[in-house]
């Protein structure tokens, strides 16, 4: 799966593919970790092309929540 980011407008925004699944946790995380570092800013996660999302995916969006907690 190849997930995309961009900065645009003060947001991060983190575009999905047509599938967000447990492979893809280690690309997910080191993008938002690497990309935000302390930058201040809002994150927007696109999931206009995913047609599926298994239950580790969500517990993916709850660790970049915490993160953006923590961190911002």
């Amino acid at each position: 799966m190849s997930i995309t980011s961009l900065e645009k407008d003060g947001k991060f925004i983190i575009k999905l593919g047509e599938t967000f699944v447990f492979s893809d946790q280690a690309e997910f995380r080191a993008i938002y970790e690497k990309s935000l570092g302390q930058k201040k800013l809002s994150v927007e996660i696109d999931f206009s092309i995913v047609n599926y999302i298994d239950s580790s995916a969500l517990g993916m969006l709850l660790l970049i929540n915490d993160y953006v907690a923590a961190n911002h």
